[in-house]
């Protein structure tokens, strides 16, 4: 958290949110402070996640447009958490900090736990299916969702990231950058390949309880996006965390099962249509340059270790001689050609 937003927060601030959402103060957790605050409170002994986000992160009506969503998807049976409301009826409650203020909100705590990379009884084919049913779902439900004049989430072109220029130096990725944005620019929104949608489903945002059902949170960055998009941040964070998937061949491998699984979970509950399954490559991409962007953002590059070194270099040389995160053939996984 900066530096600056660390000294309006207090004990205080934290004590008035749990009042105005009826939860008690003395078995508080801290869980997160990178964007948000995050606590894991209770009341009656239950447990609940409250969020205090920043003024300079996000507005009142960006939180509230979040929540909304949020609990659209849940009527439509989503497996994702549930917001709540506080004592006053309403789901974002602000607290003034100075010439500033926080949101506070209240969700569910999502039922099981954090997935073990490392376990194959964990990390298999049936993760993979349900990790796509989920996300298949919730396009789908997406494609009838109307949000509300006074509270909309940004597009994906309004991240800060897409700017690249503003963090990077180099020439060559600058531009290749900007031909990326061009080329998905072009593309066509339609409500039934884009909308509004979670942007980071990965296994750091869901829990996995013991039947196997995924839970899906932490919707700060939702934003409205090409569907492919959601489907490729999946494969490339699986290709993040799968173990021994350091050379290409064993990447490639990785993916293919990855993607026959998480499709065939997919479209059981969603027909994305050919021509946007091909488009996944181009989303891959773009995640590479938005991590490459976000790396020269957050940290000191002239002091990281000589991991974070080398896969720094290894992402820089990708971007600059267009080699794919992962070479595969989407097609395998079209069952229709339809835009």
């Amino acid at each position: 958290m900066e530096q600056a937003v660390e000294k309006l927060f207090s004990e205080e601030l934290l004590h008035k949110a749990c009042a105005l959402f009826n939860t008690g103060t003395e078995e508080t957790k801290k869980h997160g402070d990178f964007e948000n605050y995050v606590f894991e409170v209770y009341r009656d002994k239950k447990p609940y996640i409250l969020r205090l986000t920043h003024s300079s992160h996000r507005k009142e009506n960006d939180v509230l447009a979040e929540l909304q969503w949020i609990n659209f998807l849940k009527e439509q049976n989503c497996r994702v958490i549930e917001a709540y409301p506080s004592v006053n009826g309403k789901l974002t409650e602000v607290l003034e900090a100075e010439d500033t203020y926080f949101i506070a909100c209240l969700f569910e705590k999502a039922p099981g736990k954090m997935i073990d990379f490392k376990e194959k009884s964990s990390w298999n084919s049936t993760l993979f299916k349900k990790w796509g049913e989920t996300i298949g779902r919730m396009h789908r439900a997406t494609t009838g969702y109307e949000a509300s004049e006074d509270a909309r989430r940004p597009s994906w072109i309004e991240d800060d990231l897409i700017d690249i220029e503003k963090y990077v130096s180099e020439a060559p990725i600058i531009e290749k950058n900007k031909e990326l944005v061009q080329y998905i620019s072009s593309l066509p929104e339609r409500n039934d390949s884009y909308g509004l949608m979670h942007t980071d489903v990965h296994p750091g945002n869901f829990f996995v309880d013991d039947t196997g059902e995924i839970t899906v949170f932490d919707f700060d960055d939702s934003a409205y996006n090409y569907f492919a998009s959601d489907i490729a941040i999946a494969l490339y964070y699986s290709l993040w965390w799968a173990p021994d998937t350091d050379g290409e061949a064993s990447r490639i491998a990785f993916a293919e099962k990855f993607m026959d699984a998480f499709m065939e979970g997919y479209q059981k509950e969603f027909d994305l249509g050919g021509f946007w399954i091909e488009q996944i490559p181009h989303f891959l991409r773009m995640r590479d340059f938005a991590l490459y962007a976000v790396f020269h953002k957050k940290m000191d590059l002239e002091n990281i270790n000589e991991n974070l070194k080398k896969f720094l270099e290894k992402l820089k040389y990708r971007l600059e001689n267009d080699i794919p995160v992962v070479d595969v053939d989407f097609s395998r996984w079209v069952t229709s050609k339809s835009e």
